[in-house]
């Protein structure tokens, strides 16, 4: 059998920031004021976001490791990215156009649509267009 090699300490790692990421929202949405009004474990949650950032670098080793092969092999690229395209986006926009029309419907009381087309482009293609500023930035001292 030619079964694709797993390495179970990546999968492990990916597994602990899903959930680091998922506790680090937990905490802040039931820090307002329509729910609990506290943010719950806010002292082990509050660089749970950070675990979006192990996804970005265990993505581009994980990339490395299957396309190492392709290195130097510029006719390749196109392939690549016709595969990347196909596999992310439809799903993404259907995912999309979900959200929206609940948004659309009233659903969700945060949410709101993009304002202007630069923030349109931006949802549809992934790609920041505006003066994006991250909301939550690593904390670098101790928890209080």
């Amino acid at each position: 059998m030619n079964e694709p090699k797993q390495l179970m300490s990546l999968q492990q790692g990916r597994g602990l920031a899903a959930m680091a990421v998922v506790a680090f929202h937990l905490s802040l949405l039931l820090s307002q004021p329509r729910y609990l009004d506290t943010a719950v474990f806010l002292d082990f949650t509050s660089r749970g976001n950070l675990g979006v950032d192990f996804f970005f670098v265990l993505s581009g080793f994980i990339i490395v490791l299957a396309h190492h092969s392709d290195i130097d092999q510029p006719q390749r690229v196109t392939d690549y990215l016709l595969k990347r395209f196909i596999r992310l986006f439809p799903i993404y926009w259907l995912y999309t156009a979900i959200f929206c029309t609940l948004v659309g419907l009233g659903f969700g009381s945060a949410a709101v649509f993009p304002q202007t087309f630069a923030n349109w482009v931006s949802t549809i293609f992934l790609i920041r267009l505006d003066n994006f500023r991250t909301a939550h930035y690593p904390r670098m001292d101790p928890c209080p």
